[in-house]
């Protein structure tokens, strides 16, 4: 067998790891910037910001269940838009990517040791 083959059954072992690890650090990248950003009137909103990581998926989602969130993110006729998720996602798309790369980066590490 080739040498340079006989890592990829670590590396294969080592990924999804990674990519569940990359996940929940843009996840708590994410919920805590939005949480930095949001509004607070009694902390309700704030408090309920979280992230779950779904590897069936490979996604992770940021959000609140408080039913009044996307009239505070979007506005209203009556009331101006107070976002906090979106620009917590758009102003960390680079900080996203290196979440990710550097996860990967690791698992090589670990998948050829």
């Amino acid at each position: 067998m080739n040498k340079g083959f006989n890592h990829i059954p670590n590396l294969m072992k080592e990924f999804p790891k990674a990519v569940e690890a990359g996940l929940t650090a843009v996840g708590m990248l994410v919920e805590g910037d939005a949480k930095l950003n949001c509004p607070v009137d009694t902390g309700a909103l704030r408090s309920d910001i979280n992230y779950k990581v779904a590897m069936s998926e490979k996604v992770v989602r940021i959000g609140t269940a408080i039913e009044y969130s996307p009239y505070v993110e979007y506005g209203t006729r009556k009331m101006a838009a107070q976002p906090f998720l979106r620009p917590a996602v758009d102003n960390n798309r680079e900080n996203i990517k290196d979440c990710f790369d550097g996860e990967v980066k690791d698992a090589i590490k670990r998948g050829i040791k």
